[in-house]
């Protein structure tokens, strides 16, 4: 017996996500970035060239139940997904007799983060901040260079076993290796297969005047893989652009130094206050003087701007309609509060300093080179370790008050 369904858990899962007649689970179209592009081209698609880039990427990536790994000739594509982990992490939840599951995705995150890794599971729209959508390839906490560089399985992984703090995202440091491997693997193929979802659109939308034109002249459901794989030659490039980051993202990754010896010492406190105050960090123009992050600020992360402009309100209705989730403002962090998101180690507010938060408006430091004249105020790696020190000191803190005669006078009155 290959796989033991569990019913209770596959049954629940399975009403939650779309009611007793589903008869199978389906990755959906992007009909938000889809309607968002037709919007900025003024080009509508026909019900034909849209059903064609659903076509287009099964025959690449399979289904929800079923994944691929599409053939490329210029990228080992299975040097970048295990095809093995990928089965396990995806279809209906169950077990071998000698305990190997499978369907791991579906069984811990598709309910927040939807099969099609959208962030609109049936708990989506409860959350805040909201799950993860994975579709853009974007994600905040990474040790890899570049606001568009992928993270590397390793940032994934060590995100799945401490959970985010301050969000619903929990630990999964119990699951078997073999099953988080498993859902890293599954995170790279949704967010790969969702870039190129998104690549396939702006393509549509950019090439098709008339609503006869297509894509590729093929029938899918009648035309042989051969036939079909040759029809789209031509557009396997946007597959190689997407994936080739996430197969160079280990290379892209910054070391963190060593810490100085002196690095947590009361005048690296009094020396991070003044770097976080001042204009080249500039931090304090969103946590405020005091790290509480009550500047007063209306933003919105990347993933909310690219539906919703607060100058148009109106029209985020359209976008609701398609399955948009309410915008939110961007809440800046509380630093007193020592909930950090992305890990809480000194190496950890380090990497979010140094690299910032892609997709938020939380920027990456402004690092000089080592040849650069005195004169250039930027930042150097030890100016860093002095602002997270600061901010340790911070979040240790509480409401005690942190005023201009210096960070260390404060710490010696803990």
């Amino acid at each position: 017996m290959r796989r033991a369904i569990e019913f209770g858990v596959g049954l629940t899962l399975l009403l939650m996500l779309g009611g007793c007649g589903m008869s199978r689970y389906d990755f959906e179209p992007n009909r938000v970035y889809l309607r968002s592009q037709e919007n900025i081209t003024r080009v509508e698609l026909s019900p034909v060239q849209q059903q064609d880039i659903q076509d287009i990427l099964e025959f690449w990536f399979g289904t929800a139940d079923e994944p691929r790994i599409p053939s490329l000739v210029d990228i080992p594509m299975d040097d970048l997904l295990d095809l093995e982990l990928l089965h396990a992490a995806a279809g209906p939840v169950g077990s071998e007799e000698d305990g190997t599951n499978f369907g791991v995705y579906r069984r811990n995150c598709a309910v927040c983060h939807g099969i099609t890794g959208d962030g609109i599971g049936p708990a989506g729209a409860f959350l805040n901040p909201y799950a993860r959508d994975f579709r853009r390839g974007l994600f905040k906490y990474t040790s890899t260079l570049g606001p568009m560089t992928p993270p590397t399985d390793q940032d994934l992984r060590l995100l799945l076993e401490r959970g985010m703090p301050g969000t619903s995202m929990p630990s999964y440091r119990l699951l078997a290796d073999r099953d988080l491997d498993a859902l890293v693997q599954y995170v790279k193929y949704l967010a790969i297969r969702g870039s190129v979802e998104r690549a396939l659109i702006v393509e549509s939308v950019d090439e098709l005047i008339d609503a006869e034109d297509r894509l590729v002249d093929v029938a899918f459901d009648q035309d042989s893989p051969e036939r079909i794989a040759k029809a789209l030659t031509e557009l396997t490039p946007l597959i190689s652009f997407v994936a080739r980051p996430w197969l160079e993202a280990s290379s892209r990754v910054v070391e963190v130094p060593p810490r100085p010896a002196d690095w947590d010492s009361p005048e690296a406190i009094d020396r991070g206050r003044a770097l976080f105050v001042g204009q080249v960090a500039n931090c304090a123009t969103c946590h405020g003087n005091d790290g509480r992050g009550d500047v007063e600020t209306v933003d919105y992360d990347d993933w909310t701007k690219e539906y919703f402009d607060p100058q148009n309100p109106r029209r985020v209705r359209e976008y609701l309609a398609l399955g948009a989730l309410k915008p939110r403002e961007i809440v800046t962090r509380n630093l007193r509060w020592g909930i950090f998101q992305g890990g809480s180690e000194p190496e950890d507010l380090y990497q979010r300093i140094y690299h910032g938060i892609p997709g938020t408006p939380m920027p990456a430091a402004p690092m000089k080179d080592a040849d650069a004249p005195a004169t250039d105020l930027r930042l150097v790696s030890d100016d860093l370790w002095d602002l997270v020190a600061y901010v340790l000191f911070l979040s240790k803190s509480g409401d005690a008050v942190v005023d201009g005669s210096g960070a260390s006078e404060s710490l010696s009155g803990e």
